[in-house]
């Protein structure tokens, strides 16, 4: 069977294939909450990015940061006023989302996203366990 994937191709797919097992079979292994965090992470990473650089690590580290700051200033302050949370938080996708647009901090907007999206899931999923 002829494949239309060039040699690259399949190595990036490889590269990224295994670096969310590793990471997913760590965070099991350790039993440390949300593995997700670890098999998304290195998606993004592997599938984005051609080269680590100090640019990049400071995206990132940024987008981990960013959010805790933002959920814990908006829950903390408006967690008994849904009506007020919600275009806050709409509010705080669309800058998101336009950081994104701007192509230079592309990783720190969807590091962010995925980093909002996980811990608006994470007190819904607890009470579920």
């Amino acid at each position: 069977m002829d494949s239309q994937l060039s040699k690259n191709d399949v190595q990036q797919m490889l590269r990224i294939a295994s670096g969310a097992t590793l990471g997913f079979a760590i965070s099991k292994a350790l039993d440390w909450p949300n593995p997700i965090f670890f098999t998304l992470y290195p998606i993004l990473l592997l599938g984005l990015v051609a080269v680590l650089n100090g640019h990049i690590i400071r995206q990132f580290l940024a987008a981990t940061i960013f959010p805790a700051a933002a959920v814990l200033v908006v829950y903390g302050l408006f967690g008994s006023h849904p009506l007020l949370i919600t275009p806050l938080i709409a509010i705080t996708f669309a800058f998101l989302f336009w950081q994104m647009s701007k192509g230079t901090l592309y990783l720190f907007g969807a590091f962010s996203l995925v980093d909002f999206r996980c811990s608006f899931t994470l007190p819904a999923t607890a009470a579920m366990e």
